[in-house]
């Protein structure tokens, strides 16, 4: 709750949820002291401008919002992947 409503700081961000605890399906076993949240940004075109008047790349903003919730939130362990991406590597 708390990391959700530092995401949501960020003007990008469009909306911002949150699953906790144990998954619902067999094949993504997942802990309850665990959650996956899930950052859905604006269109491209809505970004506002960040550092010099440039747009934030996706990179960037994954950054700054990695950076603020290390900073805010410190303790926990942070990741960021696409969801494609995500799924791909519990694969392996």
């Amino acid at each position: 709750e708390k990391a959700d409503k530092v995401v949501k700081e960020f003007p990008e961000v469009n909306d911002v949820f949150s699953r906790i605890g144990t998954s619902e399906v067999a094949t993504d076993p997942m802990g309850v002291n665990i959650s996956d949240t899930y950052i859905m940004l604006k269109d491209r075109s809505e970004w506002p401008k960040a550092n010099e008047g440039k747009k934030h790349t996706y990179e960037s903003l994954v950054g700054a919002i990695l950076e603020r919730l290390e900073k805010e939130l410190p303790g926990q362990n942070y990741l960021a992947s696409q969801p494609i991406q995500m799924r791909f590597n519990e694969l392996l």
